[in-house]
């Protein structure tokens, strides 16, 4: 771009600014208006806790007793948020909620400020802004979810309109809040700066090295220096508790160089238009100066400097947030190689043929966007008001110094109790024992524990660890339930789940998803003859089996489950009745599954169990049964003999 023409770029900039800001305002208010539910994702939850203990006073804490931790990876929304939350002006969601929203009208800003370098018109920029903002799926659907999403987002982009405007000053200090801000931000503020010098030096012919470095030095590297300096004070640390844990303790993907990759194939359309586009772009460019081509292509550059980072950091979980950031880069370069292309074919009419492409877009990509949105929703709905329920039920039945291990940031936000997160993202002491759930458990003897499965032998059996509530909102999705544990001195058992081999159905399906055995029928048949599954998990105690285990999904009607058991000479021990409530749908704590237990009045261990399902007209009526488990308990000498 010669520079008459970004002198003339820069004061359409300035003289449309305000209307801009405006319109952001306004595409951020639309959104938030019409987005179906106020529920936030479970790692927004975390930063509620975090927001909890801003409102009483103490700086980015997770537990107060531990003084401050670096649990929150987005800098700058903690502080925004925390901010609003200290000085009582909002709630610790509506917080949050305020963080986003000042995130998204920034993020919409910067994305009309950098299409008005490359569009012509006044509106074509709104639009299009309206078009990223609204149809990148993974950004939309993370938005409002009192993550860092937006405001991070808005902050990393800003550094592409102070490349564009070649103010590298500016460019220096949004690349540091950018890295303040967000680790994430390190590749796309180097790319940027190379992408600055190169262009430089191709359009001017010249490289001023040495003012460079120093402009770099004096407005980026300083300011990441007291930066680093004040975590080192303050947390001990400048790199977050999350990105630690993650890194160095979390399980990273051994069959796969890059799984990451892998979620790209839902937007594959998207990449095929990319690469026409740029195949495009190249031949019709391809007598233009060379800094022309890299200023067009600097978004995609971008794109692979940012992936880059996630195949060092290769996490094993494929969070929708993690995309949000690459599918609108994705999605910003074919906007701008399409107006390139455009301006090349049409010369003369620019307007009619970019409103066309982002209609023709918006076609196609709303009922996409639509779709995945549902999902998300109800994957919201039902897994956030599940762990909602799990943390009352621990506050409801606890004492108020009782000690809580989870993982998960709901169930520890409505405990209101000390929690050690075994997961690690907000407790150095998880990875100081390398997230060892027995070593951490043994330690700090909590008196709950929240679990995504079953606990360790050891700590139900040793450490006295009873389970007393499963939750079977999640299994539906293929997850293993969630299970709550209480220390008991009373406590001599294990539970563990029944394998799929010892389970069998005349009619309907069974699965095994990631652990998780779903069988979905009207009669379940269980065969109790595990004494070397038994003898396996009970290091050769003498143990008899006290319940069984098991979730049922409600049924719009009632049901109920008729249970028989069965000794090893074929006789009948004893038939029992399980109601199943109906579905009610106007509850808005999850209670679509319902949690069953088959006591066993015998010290003798049965035979088999036959369950039989029928609704109200005593018709057999297929139901899913959700990881049926086993109880055992240690045989009493006196019981014995």
């Amino acid at each position: 771009m010669s520079f008459k023409k970004l002198h003339k770029k820069m004061e359409i900039l300035k003289s449309h600014f305000l209307y801009d800001l405006l319109w952001s305002i306004i595409l951020s208010t639309i959104f938030f208006a019409i987005w179906p539910t106020s529920l936030i994702l479970d790692d927004g939850g975390i930063i509620l806790k975090y927001m909890d203990n801003f409102q009483k006073g103490y700086f980015y804490t997770y537990n107060i007793e531990d003084g401050p931790i670096f649990g929150i990876s987005g800098f700058i929304h903690g502080i925004s948020a925390g901010l609003l939350t200290f000085s009582g002006l909002l709630s610790p969601l509506n917080s949050l909620f305020a963080s986003n929203f000042i995130g998204s009208i920034i993020l919409i800003l910067v994305i009309i400020q950098i299409l008005r370098f490359h569009s012509e018109g006044y509106f074509i920029p709104i639009f299009g802004a309206a078009w990223l903002y609204f149809c990148t799926t993974d950004l939309i659907i993370n938005v409002k979810q009192g993550l860092e999403t937006s405001l991070h987002i808005g902050i990393m982009l800003s550094q592409f309109v102070f490349l564009l405007k070649r103010n590298f000053p500016l460019l220096c200090i949004s690349g540091a809040i950018s890295i303040i801000s967000k680790l994430d931000s390190v590749p796309v503020f180097i790319i940027c700066v190379l992408l600055f010098l190169l262009i430089d030096y191709f359009e001017n012919e010249r490289i001023e090295l040495k003012n460079g470095l120093q402009t770099l030095f004096k407005w980026n590297f300083s300011f990441l220096g007291v930066w680093i300096i004040i975590c080192f004070f303050i947390f001990g640390s400048p790199i977050p508790q999350t990105v630690y844990s993650k890194l160095f303790f979390h399980p990273h993907p051994s069959n796969t160089l890059f799984p990451f990759l892998n979620h790209f194939l839902l937007i594959k359309d998207s990449l095929f238009l990319l690469l026409f586009l740029l195949l495009c772009n190249i031949y019709a460019f391809r007598k233009e100066r060379i800094f022309i081509i890299i200023e067009n292509l600097s978004f995609m550059f971008c794109l692979i400097g940012y992936l880059a980072l996630y195949c060092f950091y290769n996490p094993h979980e494929q969070m929708s947030w993690y995309y949000a950031f690459p599918e609108l880069l994705i999605n910003i370069q074919i906007l701008l190689l399409a107006f390139q292309l455009f301006k090349k074919l049409f010369k003369e009419q620019k307007f009619l043929p970019q409103f066309l492409l982002i209609s023709t877009l918006t076609v196609f990509q709303i009922p996409f966007v639509l779709d995945q949105s549902y999902i998300r929703l109800c994957l919201l709905e039902n897994s956030i008001t599940e762990l909602i329920s799990i943390g009352r039920f621990v506050r409801n039945n606890s004492h108020h110094k009782d000690k809580l291990m989870t993982g998960h940031g709901f169930i520890a936000r409505e405990s209101e109790r000390y929690c050690i997160d075994y997961s690690g993202l907000n407790s150095r002491e998880a990875t100081n024992l390398q997230l060892n759930t027995e070593k951490i458990a043994e330690k700090h003897k909590p008196e709950w524990i929240t679990f995504l499965g079953f606990i360790p032998h050891s700590l139900q059996i040793n450490e006295g660890y009873e389970l007393i509530k499963t939750s079977y909102e999640v299994t539906q999705f293929g997850a293993q339930p969630y299970r709550i544990y209480q220390k008991s001195a009373s406590c001599k058992g294990i539970t563990e789940s029944i394998p799929i081999n010892s389970l069998s159905c005349r009619e309907g399906f069974m699965k095994n998803q990631d652990g998780v055995i779903i069988c979905e029928t009207s009669s379940l048949e269980i065969n109790l003859q595990l004494n070397d599954f038994i003898k396996n998990i009970s290091k050769n105690k003498d143990m008899y089996i006290e319940s069984i285990l098991f979730g049922v999904e409600k049924k719009i009607e009632n049901i109920s489950i008729s249970a028989e058991t069965i000794n090893s000479s074929g006789q009948l021990i004893n038939t029992q009745k399980i109601p199943i409530d109906k579905l009610n749908n106007e509850n808005q704590i999850a209670e679509r599954m319902q949690e069953c237990q088959l006591k066993i009045y015998s010290q003798d261990n049965p035979d088999k169990i036959y369950l039989h399902s029928c609704n109200s007209r005593n018709i057999p009526e297929k139901i899913n049964f959700l990881g049926p488990a086993i109880k055992l308990r240690i045989r009493n000498s006196s019981s014995s003999k």
